[in-house]
């Protein structure tokens, strides 16, 4: 095993590199948005990309053309073959176990562009809950017809560099697609899409879970993130246990736990160092905590 310090994150940049190793590079628009069409990933498994746990800064779209990839989102395991498409916001540990003659069609899109794409839309909440419980879909042949069409249109308008206004063109269609990928995923909800919808609390969720995503391995007080908001403590636990149906400590708890999980399987990090590297005073206190929240010792989380 390779020596493994953390969990690293990859920007756009990265992956556009990474491109390059791909049979069908894929096309690039300024640093906000990635895509991609007949890829073969099998470089995946050719360079071992993605076999240790990682985080991708970006939300990531990818649908099966054909072969089987096993991959994992937050330790849960997904197998994705030809038709099914995988959908994930930012924040999410992802870990590709095999690619076998995987071609696939996606997208990758910035966490500036997700979040000002989504966050004035009543979309951004639910589809954050939904793809929580599950982030894979069977899409039907309708869908899959409205996929090429709207793949039609990104590369129509990529081969225009000319034109007027294509930057603008091109990056409002892909806040469309990603409406309406939203929407097929949303659509699998089958309880509480009733609910009545607050902009400016769901608002407020999503600014709380952006700053989880960045410093939940150093913070879990829910007064830093108040803070951060200029809000109270009672009021962000207030509003976020309304929206989400989660206490701001639970939503800290589990992201928490997803990060020690994660690299007490698949790092080379002692308890000690893994204590330290989450900001616990102590191993005792990390070990305390960690048995609390998921029934075992870290020692025997590591060795199951």
């Amino acid at each position: 095993m390779t020596d493994k310090k953390e969990i690293i994150t990859y920007s756009l940049s990265d992956l556009k590199q990474l491109g390059q190793l791909f049979n069908n590079e894929p096309e690039c628009m300024d640093n906000d948005v990635i895509i991609f069409r007949d890829t073969d990933v099998d470089a995946l498994r050719e360079h071992r990309l993605f076999a240790y746990p990682c985080r991708i800064d970006a939300g990531i779209f990818v649908f099966c053309e054909s072969g089987t990839m096993s991959v994992s989102i937050n330790l849960k395991t997904y197998q994705l073959t030809r038709g099914i498409a995988l959908f994930v916001l930012l924040g999410n540990i992802i870990q590709v176990h095999y690619a076998d003659h995987f071609k696939v069609r996606g997208m990758l899109v910035s966490s500036e562009f997700m979040y000002d794409t989504l966050i004035a839309s009543k979309l951004a909440t639910p589809l954050r809950m939904q793809l929580q419980a599950d982030c894979c879909i069977l899409f039907t042949d309708e869908q899959i017809r409205e996929l090429d069409e709207y793949y039609a249109l990104f590369f129509r308008t990529l081969t225009c560099p000319e034109a007027p206004f294509m930057t603008e063109t091109f990056r409002c269609l892909i806040a469309a697609a990603i409406y309406r990928i939203g929407a097929i995923f949303f659509s699998k909800v089958k309880t509480g899409s009733n609910r009545p919808t607050n902009n400016r609390r769901e608002a407020l969720f999503e600014r709380f879970m952006q700053l989880l995503e960045e410093h939940h391995v150093s913070e879990r007080n829910v007064a830093f993130y108040a803070d951060h908001l200029f809000l109270t403590p009672k009021h962000v636990s207030k509003v976020i246990l309304e929206v989400s149906g989660k206490t701001p400590t639970q939503w800290i708890d589990e992201y928490v736990v997803l990060e020690a999980k994660s690299l007490l399987k698949y790092s080379n990090l002692t308890i000690q160092e893994i204590a330290d590297y989450l900001n616990f005073s102590t191993q005792s206190v990390f070990g305390k905590y960690f048995k609390h929240k998921t029934g075992l010792s870290p020692r025997e989380y590591k060795e199951s």
